[in-house]
């Protein structure tokens, strides 16, 4: 675009034969920034979205100090649920007649935060990030059963890969007990089941927004509404004992809360949409391999975890896994990134 809007600066706005041009120079300047500005504000917006999600697992193990798994799940639900009841009522009717296809997938998602939350109460926080990161490897493999995606051979690679690094995480504990680093096998295994109710709910909810052309915002109110109400139920059906009573929790802890269910379950959804619908569902892959390190990091500083070096090779074969599997979206990005440098 550049050296097209180079041989446009002679023109001459004054002159009427060529006023035309100059108004269709000035429009191609403002295209050419904006676009710029917003790829830029795309990749601040993931890392916002990256940073936020790491510190999810921080967050929980702050929170579960106090109360037990199934209360804090509750409230996150809650919590989340409020946040876009407006987006329920703005929309009731199409919600309603969304209701019956989205209850079913919510099942796969609930599940998946209520897990999380219990084996990462067994559990470090860097563990679940680095078992988290295997999502998209779990997703190829769902997706070929469920809905026939046909993976590539190095797609296929990167799974194997992949998956020989969520065993390391997982099987390294039953051997070597003294590697905290790796936290327990029951609170991974646990994790890994979280994972795949979470890659469940994931092609799902692609089959639902290309078969069904149903707004992703829109399931994920739904979602968070029959999740929350699922988790009412189960708070009184289920016993369980919790440190803090609702009614004695903390301001402070009160605070994390609504942290865990506004900033970083609905505030990272609509960021993540947000980079995705402003640039490409590649450049929101990238999160896969930046929310790792930014949890790594958190967590040493506000958990005093550590990386030994059994971890960083769980760790390596997980990202290296997921890279093979999607780097290539990975490398589109930063290939159109270069381009858009040399049209400067």
């Amino acid at each position: 675009m550049r050296p097209f809007l180079a041989t446009l600066v002679r023109v001459n706005p004054h002159d009427a034969s060529q006023k035309q041009l100059y108004h269709l120079e000035v429009l191609l300047r403002c295209y050419n920034q904006t676009i710029v500005s917003e790829q830029t504000l795309a990749l601040i917006c993931l890392f916002i979205a990256s940073f936020l999600w790491a510190t999810v697992g921080t967050v929980a193990k702050f929170i579960l100090k106090d109360i037990d798994p199934l209360t804090a799940v509750t409230l996150r639900m809650i919590i989340a649920a409020l946040v876009l009841t407006p987006v329920l009522i703005a929309r009731r009717k199409q919600a309603i007649s969304m209701f019956l296809h989205v209850l079913p997938v919510s099942l796969f998602s609930a599940i998946n935060v209520y897990l999380f939350l219990v084996g990462i109460n067994k559990t470090t926080s860097n563990a679940s990030a680095v078992v988290y990161t295997a999502t998209p490897l779990l997703v190829l493999i769902i997706g070929y059963f469920f809905i026939k995606e046909q993976p590539t051979i190095k797609k296929v690679a990167g799974i194997v890969v992949g998956l020989l690094g969520v065993l390391v995480i997982l099987l390294v504990p039953l051997i070597q007990h003294h590697d905290l680093a790796l936290g327990t096998f029951s609170g991974n295994a646990i994790l890994f089941l979280a994972v795949c109710s979470w890659a469940l709910y994931t092609v799902s909810v692609r089959r639902l927004v290309s078969e069904k052309k149903y707004s992703p915002i829109m399931i994920t109110a739904i979602t968070f509404f029959i999740s929350s109400v699922l988790f009412i139920l189960l708070s009184f059906l289920i016993p369980h004992t919790t440190q803090t009573p609702i009614t004695h929790i903390s301001i402070h802890l009160w605070i994390l809360l609504i942290y865990y269910g506004v900033f970083t379950t609905v505030f990272t959804y609509l960021l993540h949409q947000w980079v995705i619908k402003h640039s490409s569902a590649s450049t929101g892959a990238l999160t896969h391999y930046i929310q790792p390190i930014f949890a790594v990091v958190i967590n040493w500083y506000f958990l005093k975890e550590i990386v030994t070096p059994t971890f960083f090779l769980g760790g390596t074969l997980v990202i290296g896994g997921v890279f093979l599997a999607s780097g290539s979206q990975a490398k589109a990005y930063i290939h159109r990134l270069r381009k858009k440098r040399e049209n400067k």
